[in-house]
C-alpha cells in the first residue's frame, strides 16, 4: 500500500445503545436503510463516536475551507471525514458527536432527496455550513454517472452544484460519485462543470500529491472489526491492502456485467 493518508466514508448512523433486534426494526424502517447493501454502510451512532475519539487523539484536524485541505494534503497524519448522501442521522447524530470532538468533516449531498423522509432538509444543511462543515455534491438523483449520456451527466453535475449554491451560498467544488461509478467522460465533464475535488469509492490512501480529481477513500462499513482504524491510524495498511484487492474484484465484475445485472445479482445475494 502506497503511502498516503486516509479519507473515511461514511454514510448514515443509527441511535447508540439499540440491541440487533432494535436495529433491525429501526432499519426496517427507513427508506435508505431498509436495503441490506445500504444498511453494511450504516454504523452505531456509539461505534461513530469512538472513532472521533481515535480521530480526534491520532489525526491531524480536517481543515476548514475545500482549498485548504489541497494545501495541507501533505501534513502529518492528515485525516478526512467524509459522509454521501444526506441522510437525516448525518445532521441528528453525527453532527453533534462532531462538535464535541471539535472536529470537521464532509458531506456530499444528493439534491434530488433533499427533504424527502430521513434526509437532510435545507435547514439541516445551513446548520452543517453554520457549524464549518463542508458540503459537496453527491449528483441530483444518485444515477451512475458513468451510465449516463452527456447530456444527462451534465444536467447532474450542474443543477446539483446550483442548488446546493443557490441553497448554501458559497461555492460547491466538489463531488463525491454516487455509488463510486465513474470514468474519464466522467472526470472531465465534472471539471468543465467547475469542480476542483472529485472523490471516488476506489480503496485507498490519498498520496499526498495525488490528483484532486480522483481521490480514494477508505469506506466504513459496520462488519470491520473495531479495532481497524486505530491500526489504520498507526500505519498498518494490511487490512486496507486486503480491502482494495476485494474492491479491484468486484470492480472487475463490474465492467464485465454492467452496474444493472451486476446490482441485481448483488442485491440478490444480501437478500440471501
Amino acid at each position: 500500500m502506497k503511502p498516503g493518508f486516509p479519507i473515511l466514508m461514511y454514510h448514515a448512523l443509527w441511535p447508540a445503545g439499540l440491541s440487533p433486534a432494535e436495529v433491525d426494526a429501526h432499519c426496517r424502517r427507513d427508506p435508505q436503510l431498509a436495503d441490506p447493501g445500504a444498511r453494511r454502510y450504516a454504523l452505531d451512532a456509539a461505534v461513530f463516536d469512538r472513532q472521533l475519539e481515535q480521530l480526534a487523539r491520532h489525526a491531524a484536524p480536517m481543515a476548514a475551507q475545500w482549498d485548504d485541505l489541497a494545501r495541507g494534503r501533505g501534513a502529518p497524519r492528515q485525516a478526512w471525514i467524509t459522509f454521501d448522501d444526506g441522510h437525516a442521522s448525518n445532521h441528528e447524530l453525527a453532527l453533534p458527536l462532531l462538535r464535541r470532538r471539535g472536529l470537521r468533516a464532509a458531506f456530499f449531498i444528493t439534491t434530488d432527496w433533499i427533504g424527502a423522509e430521513r434526509f437532510m432538509t435545507p435547514a439541516m444543511l445551513r446548520a452543517l455550513r453554520d457549524a464549518g462543515m463542508l458540503l459537496g455534491s453527491h449528483g441530483c438523483s444518485h444515477r451512475y454517472l458513468s451510465d449516463l449520456t452527456t447530456a444527462e451527466l451534465d444536467r447532474e453535475l450542474r443543477e446539483s452544484k446550483a442548488r446546493l449554491e443557490e441553497l448554501l451560498s458559497e461555492e460547491i467544488p466538489a463531488l463525491a460519485l454516487p455509488g463510486g461509478r465513474g470514468d474519464g467522460r466522467v472526470r472531465e465533464r465534472a471539471r468543465a462543470a467547475g469542480y476542483r475535488y472529485l472523490f471516488t469509492s476506489r480503496v485507498g490512501l490519498a498520496p499526498p500529491e495525488g490528483d484532486p480529481l480522483a481521490l480514494p477513500r477508505v469506506p466504513i462499513v459496520n462488519d470491520l472489526p473495531e479495532e481497524f482504524l486505530s491500526r489504520l491510524l498507526a500505519g498498518e495498511t494490511a487490512e486496507l491492502a486486503r480491502m482494495a484487492r476485494g474492491a479491484r474484484r468486484r470492480e472487475f465484475a463490474r465492467r464485465m456485467l454492467g452496474n444493472r445485472i451486476y446490482d441485481r445479482l448483488r442485491g440478490w445475494v444480501m437478500r440471501e
